[in-house]
């Protein structure tokens, strides 16, 4: 594969790049609004946090990855 064909700046890598941070920023959202309104959470809820907590480090961890591949 020739270095010609990978294009980080193309419009793929906006649009995913945007994708994953909408994710982010929605997961965060809601991880930051059940922690804080609920003060004794049911198990479910507790589950629905953990996947958000999950979300929201997979998440970032995504975004440091794409834009630090990107400055590389």
């Amino acid at each position: 594969m020739s270095d010609s064909t990978l294009d980080t700046g193309g419009p793929l890598f906006r649009t995913v790049l945007w994708m994953v941070f909408a994710v982010f920023v929605v997961a965060f959202a809601g991880w930051a609004v059940v922690g804080l309104c609920v003060a004794n959470p049911t198990p479910p809820q507790t589950a629905v946090v953990d996947g958000l907590d999950w979300v929201v480090k997979i998440g970032f961890g995504t975004l440091i990855g794409l834009l630090g591949g990107k400055a590389t």
